[in-house]
């Protein structure tokens, strides 16, 4: 696939999971196998924030053993009601 053709698909499917969960992880979306560098996700992960107005924030998902962060998308409240 092209270059530019495997970040539009990225970004749709990235997308579909925010709308659909209200939210989505860098982690999910580094885990799309054909984003090949961090800055992809990045790209990716910015063009959410802009396209859906919606907000970056850390969670935490685990204190034990250790302490674990996760940075997540979030789609901000006026977008309730819109996914499930």
């Amino acid at each position: 696939m092209e270059k530019i053709r495997e970040e539009k698909l990225a970004l749709r499917i990235s997308a579909a999971i925010l709308i659909q969960n209200g939210e989505i992880s860098i982690d999910e979306i580094q885990s799309l196998p054909f984003l090949t560098s961090d800055i992809n996700v990045r790209r990716i992960a910015d063009s959410l924030v802009r396209l859906f107005g919606a907000e970056l924030v850390c969670k935490k998902i685990s204190s034990h053993p250790f302490l674990r962060w996760e940075e997540t998308i979030q789609l901000k409240k006026r977008y309730e009601g819109h996914y499930t």
